[in-house]
């Protein structure tokens, strides 16, 4: 696992994840810059007091709310994008350590989406619901932190890599198999997510990392179907 790492880690800084990472970036900023030019003309437009300048504090107010909201959400979406590139990524990762490996299959790109899209607003949810424990419990919360993040990264990179070479009712059954495997590697990148600037490019890492555990299991024999698979 240690070596997996550190391959996965030495990646992130080749010329190709950095490709995606930058672009992951700049899609993220020109988002907030859009929905912020977005929030300043709605803003702007807010004139409820007869006093000018009661009416510019508001919009003042306003504004400089937008941009608290901004900074707070923007390392999760540009972990968003980053994820959606995630085949890209997984791509990467077996063209330079496992070139004999017959072609993979891409999944479409509205699966794609809607994978990260499902997986985010699930982790959203979770780690809201997990919040008051993540302040009351002093000792616990970080376990629990990497404990129910760990799950979460191990299932949903485990999906991204196994889809590209699995059809979806093989890959949950996967998903199933290895879970316990999953999730401990999960919980190791789960503890990037501590690391501030790390975290932002932790589903590159998540995936490069994943994508070598996979085909450490599969050279194990793990990945091979048991029992025919319904359709």
């Amino acid at each position: 696992m240690a070596n997996d790492l550190r391959r996965a880690l030495a990646q992130t800084l080749s010329p190709g994840l950095r490709a995606i990472l930058w672009r992951s970036l700049l899609i993220a900023l020109a988002t907030f810059v859009v929905l912020l030019g977005a929030a300043w003309l709605l803003i702007d437009r807010l004139a409820v007091f007869s006093a000018a300048w009661l009416d510019w504090l508001v919009q003042l107010t306003g504004f400089a709310g937008a941009l608290v909201l901004a900074w707070l959400f923007f390392p999760a979406v540009v972990s968003a994008v980053i994820a959606f590139f995630g085949e890209e990524i997984a791509a990467e990762v077996e063209a330079r350590y496992y070139p004999g490996l017959p072609p993979a299959h891409e999944p479409p790109l509205w699966q794609s989406a809607w994978e990260g899209a499902r997986f985010t607003a699930l982790a959203l949810a979770l780690n809201l619901l997990a919040l008051p424990f993540y302040l009351f419990l002093p000792g616990l919360n970080l376990a629990l932190f990497i404990a129910l993040n760990g799950f979460l990264l191990g299932r949903e990179y485990l999906d991204v890599v196994a889809l590209r070479r699995h059809g979806v009712a093989e890959a949950r059954a996967l998903r199933r198999r290895l879970f316990p495997r999953a999730w401990t590697s999960g919980a190791l990148i789960a503890l990037f997510l501590l690391v501030p600037v790390v975290n932002l490019v932790v589903p590159a890492i998540g995936i490069a990392f994943m994508t070598h555990r996979y085909h450490r299991w599969r050279e194990k024999g793990l990945t091979v179907a048991r029992r025919p698979i319904a359709p």
